[in-house]
């Protein structure tokens, strides 16, 4: 039971951690802004803030799974894997339109000038990583009760 806690307040802090970071990426990101937009960059955008809003539903469902009896727990964990799913691919489709679109951007080498691109496939890697507690959760809970 103790590393089904600790898993937990790590899952939580994963989840706020994707959404401080996604953000971050919106708001160095200058085609949010942009007056007159590709359908390539409406495509990014919307990702990007579609991926956000399922990050948002996932820690919602996790923190009301965790305060849930046991018989709805495992509803509430399938629902959040299933976000974090959806969220992981909404970022790996902002990454991939970045860098087609806009490669000359991963020309610059310095941490202080990471562009969008790099935000997102760190957001995709760290929804891959709160995928794996997710599951590793609701198996513990199915095996537990």
């Amino acid at each position: 039971m103790v590393f089904s806690s600790s898993v937990k307040i790590i899952l939580t802090h994963l989840f706020c951690l994707n959404i401080i970071l996604c953000i971050i990426s919106l708001a160095k990101n200058n085609r949010v802004t942009a007056q007159h937009k590709s359908i390539a960059e409406k495509v990014y955008i919307s990702s990007s803030l579609f991926g956000l809003l399922l990050l948002f539903a996932a820690l919602i469902l996790f923190i009301l799974s965790i305060l849930t009896p046991y018989k709805k727990k495992s509803i509430l964990l399938v629902s959040v894997t299933i976000c974090t799913v959806l969220s992981a691919f909404c970022f790996l489709i902002s990454f991939v339109i970045h860098y087609s679109q806009w490669n000359s951007d991963f020309k610059k080498y310095s941490i202080s000038a990471m562009n969008p691109a790099a935000w997102y496939f760190a957001l995709f890697w760290l929804c891959i990583v709160a995928l794996a507690l997710c599951i590793i959760i609701t198996c513990e809970n199915q095996l537990s009760g």
